[in-house]
């Protein structure tokens, strides 16, 4: 700005900086109205403006500006500055491009386009604009905290995690810390993650947000006390935050010691409930919580061998719901646009039961799409190869997600899951399609009003079960899953391998230990009781505490046998089959059997000992049997459960009989086209409807 010192202009600015606005904005008037093509007084009359809140006149003021000096970066970035303070985040980008484009190594505006374009969710974007950022300054250690929280984002999870080390290295800071334990949180690293909760709280002790986070991190290593303690202290700090006292109140051991307390802990969470306002959490003045929180109905509910349709719908009236996300369409035309919606850290299972579906499923018809993990994508696109599948990435943010799946119109969204984590739990809320659907990737109800229906199947289901629904329940005729056969290793590993006895009884169990119900204790120890060459062989949990809570019930309820119950750590999916294909029979546990398991094993020809309960969840195993016409091993109760099992166990012939039945029948498991047909006329039914 080059003017003299008692020049109106200069007397404006003098007076702009020790905040006497009004008289300022005289004084740069009376510049225009000597100069109206003043550039430098049409800028700084623009930033005036949008301190005193007139964000029109401000930007009219600095186009004008950049129109008479178009290559003065000063002003392209105060421009970018107001648009990205009022939310236009496109015109602020561009701002910060024309400043690039003039001084190609400004840092600070690689590093402010790297800002916009992450909350616009252009993530590879905004990594270029931040690694841009860091090459023309490497000791830039904003630029390097925003390039791990986008790449953290895109699921990079190594780099991010060297991003933030950087970015701790130059400058520490509360929400690199923060950050940095969140991700190691996701990672499951739990040491470190805690001790970078620790230090952000040693720089800022009465960051709620961060004693949440930590008690989070306690939550999912099951330690219940220090969790409490932990968010008990967030509450304490921000009591207005009503989605961390709804997971204060419902802390929920995975392995319990008896029935007895599993009932209790659900009449006290029934209580909680039933104290509580329906709609008294308003998820769009929450809606940045939600995510965070890890707030969702309690995973551990399907595991308790109850009927779980009441708590799980009083769970979901505790919100208000937004109005609807669907925007009005006009009458719905072929290709019918469907998507599968699969949430971060659940691809796995889902490419397992559903990639073959998905594969077979678009045609002229459907127009299918896959939403998922922005992460998860690579992954996904591994195994899913049909050219015409498309994949919409989410970012982990629900509002954002929301945006995006409602733009994108589907006719129909089928929820791999609701209730393994917050997003996909939350996500059908908003009703973000006509028709919204779910099925057995959760064997449980939802609960939640605005899911439509739950898609199972006649092998499946009891006569009566449309009553343990809030959805409509849909029967297939056949099984809701298109399954590869998995490849079986060779050669294979003997049992000495994985540490256990050559000419033992092998009983495999390989179950999630949340599966363990008390009431299947007895079994198992009648099993080895009357099998005094019996080994029960598990998988431990990936939670040390779970398998360690288990390992302490098993004390009580079985403690004659005990030593000869075996825990061998989880291994890699072909030692898992190997295991399967040398044991001498798999036991399904009871209230929640084995789904995915089942289908594994009964390929291998491995006899499966199940007992079928009233619930969906535990008939999964059933369902297989009856599809490949194999019933002699599902018992009609307890007793039989184990009579069963100890002859196979015991009784060479009678195992051969059956695991040469099973291989003769189970080629109906794999591949099963009928499934594809089955969800093509369902949807295109409900679509029409």
């Amino acid at each position: 700005m080059n003017t003299t010192t008692n020049s109106p202009l200069s007397i404006g600015f003098q007076l702009h900086q020790s905040g006497q606005l009004a008289q300022a904005e005289q004084h740069y008037q009376r510049a225009l109205a000597l100069n109206p093509h003043s550039a430098d007084a049409l800028h700084l009359l623009g930033l005036l403006e949008h301190q005193l809140g007139n964000h029109d006149s401000a930007v009219q003021h600095l186009l004008q500006a950049t129109t008479i000096e178009p290559e003065n970066p000063l002003f392209h970035g105060s421009l970018a500055l107001v648009y990205r303070e009022l939310g236009q985040l496109e015109n602020a980008a561009a701002g910060y491009r024309a400043v690039l484009r003039i001084c190609p190594d400004d840092d600070e505006s690689h590093y402010n386009l790297g800002v916009v374009l992450s909350k616009l969710g252009r993530l590879d974007e905004a990594v270029t604009s931040f690694q841009a950022a860091i090459n023309c300054r490497p000791d830039f250690a904003p630029a390097h905290y925003n390039l791990g929280v986008v790449l953290e984002q895109l699921g990079r999870t190594g780099e991010a995690v060297s991003a933030l080390n950087r970015s701790l290295q130059l400058e520490p800071d509360f929400a690199a810390y923060n950050n940095l334990g969140t991700i190691l949180k996701n990672n499951k690293e739990y040491t470190q993650a805690i001790t970078c909760y620790r230090r952000a709280l040693a720089l800022k002790p009465n960051a709620a947000t961060t004693h949440f986070n930590l008690g989070a991190v306690y939550l999912e290593q099951e330690k219940f006390g220090d969790a409490a303690a932990a968010f008990w202290q967030a509450v304490q700090l921000d009591p207005n935050r009503p989605l961390w006292r709804l997971k204060l109140n419902q802390l929920c051991p995975s392995v319990m010691g008896s029935a007895a307390e599993i009932d209790g802990w659900r009449a006290q969470f029934e209580k909680m409930l039933d104290s509580s306002r329906p709609g008294s959490i308003n998820l769009a003045e929450w809606l940045p919580d939600v995510i965070p929180s890890g707030v969702f109905a309690p995973f551990q509910l399907p595991y308790h061998g109850k009927n779980d349709r009441p708590l799980k719908e009083k769970y979901a009236a505790l919100f208000a719901v937004p109005e609807a996300g669907v925007t009005p369409r006009a009458p719905r035309t072929t290709p019918y646009r469907v998507a599968f919606l699969v949430t971060r850290n659940h691809e796995g299972i889902f490419l397992s039961l559903m990639r073959g579906l998905v594969n077979h499923f678009p045609d002229a018809e459907f127009d299918v799409s896959v939403v998922c993990a922005a992460g998860g994508v690579t992954r996904l696109q591994s195994l899913i190869k049909n050219e015409r599948v498309n994949f919409v990435p989410l970012p982990n943010d629900l509002g954002r997600a929301v945006k995006i799946i409602a733009a994108a119109q589907f006719d129909l969204i089928y929820y791999w899951e609701v209730g393994s984590d917050a997003m996909n739990y939350f996500l059908p809320f908003f009703r973000l399609a006509p028709v919204q659907v779910t099925s057995w990737g959760l064997s449980i109800t939802t609960g939640i009003p605005q899911m439509d229906y739950f898609i199972s199947s006649e092998l499946l289901e009891t006569e009566d079960a449309d009553a343990h629904y809030s959805e409509q329940l849909v029967r297939f005729k056949t099984l809701p899953t298109w399954f590869y056969r998995p490849p079986l290793p060779h050669p294979l590993k003997p049992r000495g391998q994985f540490g256990l006895p050559e000419t033992a009884h092998i009983y495999l169990c390989v179950q999630n230990l949340l599966k363990f119900h008390p009431d299947f204790d007895p079994l198992l120890a009648q099993i080895l009781r009357r099998d005094p060459q019996g080994v029960l062989v598990l998988l431990e949990s990936t939670v040390p505490q779970i398998t360690w809570a288990l390992r302490e019930r098993f004390k009580n309820t079985l403690p004659d046998v005990l030593r000869r119950i075996r825990f061998v750590p989880q291994m890699d999916f072909l030692d898992y089959i190997n295991l399967i294909a040398v044991s001498d029979v798999m036991l399904d546990t009871i209230h929640y059997g084995g789904g995915n398991t089942a289908h594994e094993a009964l390929a291998l020809g491995t006899p499966i000992v199940t007992l079928p309960s009233e619930f969906l969840r535990g008939r999964l195993t059933l369902g297989r049997f009856k599809k490949i016409g194999v019933l002699d091993t599902v018992a009609a109760g307890p007793a039989e459960y184990v009579d069963i099992a100890v002859r196979l166990g015991t009784d060479v012939n009678w195992r051969t009989q059956i695991r040469a039945k099973i291989r003769a029948a189970n080629a109906v498991l794999y591949r099963d086209t009928e499934a594809v047909y089955e969800f093509k006329q369902f949807f295109r039914h409900a679509i029409e409807q």
